[in-house]
């Protein structure tokens, strides 16, 4: 990107510092499972990232492009015959996030083997729901 002014190219880094800290803000809410008040009502498809079979931060490693590599999804909810994974995100271009959500949940079928596994991703400032995984 140009920018016409060392004012402008400023501006645009404190608005771009400003995102990734409300980012950062929302996640670490969402640890500890609180969330902005009426989350739910906006989306309420979220809810099942927060019931009692999710779980938080899960770690999870295996072999990606024949090395072992470790990742930590945010979310991850387990039902009886599908994994749904979640990952919170500022911005708004899926194509950003293709590589990763993909790798999560090409590590996740390895381990759910009997599972259909499906990724998502939660769009922070516009309270948006997305499938990203498998790429639809």
């Amino acid at each position: 990107m140009t920018y016409k002014s060392i004012k402008d190219f400023l501006s645009a880094i404190n608005e771009q510092n400003a995102k990734v800290q409300e980012g950062i803000d929302f996640h670490k809410l969402a640890e500890k499972g609180e969330l902005p008040p009426g989350i739910f009502d906006k989306t309420p498809e979220l809810r099942e990232f927060f019931g009692p079979n999710s779980q938080a931060e899960v770690p999870i490693a295996g072999f990606i492009n024949g090395t072992v590599q470790s990742r930590r999804i945010d979310r991850v909810a387990v039902f009886d015959d599908e994994v749904r994974f979640l990952d919170f995100k500022t911005g708004s271009d899926l194509g950003d996030y293709d590589q990763q959500m993909s790798e999560y949940g090409k590590l996740l079928s390895e381990v759910y083997t009997n599972k259909k596994v499906t990724g998502w991703i939660y769009w922070v400032e516009k309270s948006a729901l997305q499938q990203a995984y498998p790429k639809l």
